[in-house]
């Protein structure tokens, strides 16, 4: 898995992926734009950002799982049932745990309409705020999520499977030490993305043009989590022929 850490970094400094990047980027910071304004909006803008950009890490994850190098592009997604569907709705039964726990977690500090205007519904920027027990809901997201991930990448005959939280947990233990190596680096990547969220918050502050601001920040952003999408996606490709059998079996 280290031997292929500069391939997955030299693959998003690549042309197609910086673009990519900037589009994501400005599709991001446009609705949160959105969420700024004195209507009604800012209520379907702010979660509808964390919605593409996480059905866009996992498409990443998931294309990368195939062997494929490049972001995701339309051609990838011509089954829209197969190709697109089915496999969201497998990483959304995965991960449905830890967004329930982190949602119920802010329903008992605020209201929901608190918790997207004053945090635009980003779980780093809230738990932050919560003492001691919001960095223990972080640290727990911090191992879930990427054996969920893992989970829905791999895939199951029936997509229920993936509402079983242990599901993905007998898939990697499968090959322990591959999986501690790439979450190693994974958080890692992590700890250099929380300096470079403190960088573009001061960033924010710092450049007077509205819109260049926030796109800006958003592509210091996505580089870490496209990494780790990429890793994620990696890890499953190079061990799949230990991964299969054992969802097959359940």
């Amino acid at each position: 898995m280290v031997r292929h850490l500069p391939g997955i970094l030299l693959y998003l400094v690549h042309v197609d992926s910086l673009l990519a990047m900037g589009v994501l980027a400005l599709l991001l910071s446009a609705l949160e734009w959105v969420g700024t304004l004195p209507t009604e909006l800012p209520s379907l803008a702010n979660p509808a950002a964390r919605i593409v950009w996480c059905v866009y890490f996992y498409l990443v994850a998931r294309k990368a799982a195939m062997g494929k190098l490049r972001l995701p592009v339309p051609l990838d997604f011509r089954d829209l049932v197969d190709a697109l569907i089915k496999p969201l709705v497998a990483a959304t039964f995965a991960t449905l745990w830890y967004w329930a726990v982190l949602c119920a977690f802010a329903l008992s500090t605020m209201d929901l309409a608190d918790f997207l205007q004053r945090h635009q519904a980003h779980p780093l920027i809230f738990l932050r705020g919560q003492g001691a027990l919001g960095y223990g809901l972080l640290a727990l997201g911090m191992l879930y999520l990427p054996i969920a991930v893992v989970d829905a990448l791999v895939g199951a005959p029936r997509l229920w499977r993936h509402l079983n939280p242990l599901h993905g947990l007998k898939a990697v233990r499968c090959v322990p030490r591959a999986f501690s190596i790439m979450f190693s680096i994974l958080t890692m990547l992590a700890l250099i993305g929380f300096t470079l969220e403190a960088l573009s918050g001061r960033l924010v502050e710092l450049l007077p043009i509205p819109l260049a601001a926030p796109v800006i920040r958003h592509l210091m952003r996505l580089w870490v989590p496209l990494a780790q999408a990429r890793l994620l996606g990696g890890f499953v490709f190079h061990n799949r022929p230990f991964l299969d059998p054992v969802v097959e079996r359940e």
